[in-house]
């Protein structure tokens, strides 16, 4: 439960803008699991009926270029970005590797307490030795990943809860839309 309560203050360090009510009402629902003493679920006991956001599927290839430039490839279990009407809707799916824990640069409890900007960690027996890397994103064909799953060449893993999908979110928005240092934010209004 503490990874929660260090979730929701490092939300409230990366967006001061968040009204202190909202900021409480959080801490007070997380301090709630911990009366009940209720296990968080973070993913769905069963996978949800359509591929859908933040879905866990077996491993996928991924690609990036090294410091020379050369193609570097690897295969990672991943996650589904992309939301659910986008993945109805267009043609292409982002995914991101899910990744060993003991494999990241970040120490292993900045991963687990959330704290690393491009890494989101699930304490999920599931997932409970990975962790979510934002920072190496591939993109597919929708088409073509739904056709190996139906064929079962990829596997859907789990999807997530609602609590999961939350943080999934909140990851997100911190990795992608939280607030410039000032030196580059004073860059700006120059």
């Amino acid at each position: 439960m503490i990874m929660l309560k260090e979730l929701i203050d490092f939300v409230d360090a990366s967006f001061p803008s968040i009204p202190y009510g909202e900021k409480k009402r959080a801490k007070e629902a997380i301090e709630q699991f911990e009366k009940t003493g209720e296990t968080v679920n973070y993913l769905y006991d069963n996978l949800l009926p359509e591929l859908s956001q933040g879905d866990v599927l077996s491993d996928i290839p991924f690609v990036f270029f090294d410091t020379d430039g050369t193609l570097q490839k690897f295969k990672a279990k991943a996650m589904v970005i992309n939301t659910s009407c986008h993945i109805e809707n267009k043609n292409y799916l982002t995914l991101v590797p899910v990744v060993s824990v003991d494999e990241m640069e970040t120490s292993v409890a900045a991963v687990k307490s959330n704290k690393a900007y491009e890494i989101m960690y699930i304490p999920d027996t599931r997932l409970s030795e990975y962790c979510i890397d934002f920072s190496m994103p591939v993109t597919y064909d929708t088409s073509l990943i739904k056709e190996q799953i139906e064929k079962g060449n990829i596997i859907r893993i789990a999807s997530l809860s609602q609590i999961g999908y939350y943080l999934l979110l909140i990851k997100l928005n911190i990795y992608l839309m939280r607030r410039e240092d000032p030196v580059t934010m004073g860059q700006r209004k120059n």
